[in-house]
């Protein structure tokens, strides 16, 4: 059965249309045209007589030859017998996770208190931030020999 010869246009040739359609550039590396515009670089395989397709960049972020190297060193993993994309999750799994920011708490020149969270800053003013430990007081919150959680 005859096969479609490989691609040798540049991806930025490619224009969108009212359907998804793929662009072969040999040994498994397809070029996904979706219709907004989006180019997306894939690479079929199977492993363990499962068809896979495992993700290597969106064009122009990912270039041909960036692509093409991608999918050769998937390639090299594939030959040594170990999966892509289990290699990638192994990975992703072993970075280390950032740290989220916690709150963060000072007194401002004024007496009041300055509240940073990951998203907001709240200053309160001296008074406020006096009923806000009279408040606290009150509810048993401030207990001067427990550390802060």
């Amino acid at each position: 059965m005859p096969t479609k010869p490989y691609e040798t246009q540049h991806p930025s040739g490619f224009q969108p249309s009212a359907a998804p359609y793929k662009v072969r550039y040999g040994k498994n590396l397809v070029l996904l045209v979706e219709p907004r515009g989006g180019k997306y670089w894939r690479m079929n395989y199977r492993f363990e007589g499962k068809r896979k397709t495992l993700a290597l960049g969106v064009f122009p972020a990912v270039s041909l030859e960036e692509a093409l190297m991608r999918r050769d060193e998937a390639q090299a993993l594939l030959a040594d017998g170990i999966d892509p994309m289990d290699e990638r999750k192994t990975a992703k799994a072993a970075r280390p996770k950032p740290m989220r920011r916690a709150l963060r708490f000072s007194l401002s020149e004024t007496g009041g208190l300055d509240i940073e969270t990951p998203a907001n800053h709240i200053r309160l003013s001296p008074a406020q931030t006096q009923a806000l430990i009279e408040f606290l007081a009150e509810q048993g919150a401030l207990k001067g020999d427990e550390p802060c959680r």
